[in-house]
């Protein structure tokens, strides 16, 4: 099985490059846990699929990108035992019971860069930073393979 190595950005809300925020640096705090990826359930789990993705973990965090201001990151790492992520989707919900913002993005698209360190990262400028936002995240190969959903919550943005 390879570990790819993906970060994401997804520069929505944002009128910027991928190089020029990957040059700034990213943030290290926020939630993060490992997921089960178990493949019970009806959430649009991976089952016994061998081939899909697997969200290995997982962070999200309001973090200030310098000349950007405070954005929402989102931070996987994943795993594809057919390497063919390039041409996927990141596909995520982020909501605070009131608002819901949906994003699917093609990985190595506009939006979506591939890089070596093995994170995808997914940045908005959408949410209010000072709101709790639940994400609901799962990541598609090319060949349509979908990784289990996976859900977080992003603490409101500290200083």
């Amino acid at each position: 099985m390879t570990r790819a190595a993906i970060p994401v950005l997804l520069t929505l809300g944002l009128s910027v490059g991928c190089s020029s925020l990957k040059d700034n640096g990213f943030g290290t705090g926020g939630n993060r846990y490992t997921p089960s990826n178990d493949s019970g359930g009806d959430s649009g789990d991976t089952g016994t699929n061998e081939d899909a993705p697997v969200i290995t973990a997982i962070r999200a965090e309001f973090t200030d990108y310098p000349s950007y201001g405070i954005v929402l990151e989102l931070g996987m790492f994943i795993e594809d035992p057919q390497d063919d992520l390039d041409g996927g989707k990141v596909i995520a919900a982020v909501s605070n019971g009131d608002t819901q913002y949906d994003y699917e993005e093609a990985i190595g698209g506009e939006n979506v860069s591939i890089q070596d360190d093995g994170e995808f990262l997914m940045v908005s400028a959408d949410p209010d930073s000072t709101l709790d936002w639940t994400l609901v995240v799962r990541v598609q190969d090319v060949e349509g393979n979908a990784s289990s959903v996976e859900q977080l919550v992003a603490d409101p943005y500290s200083e």
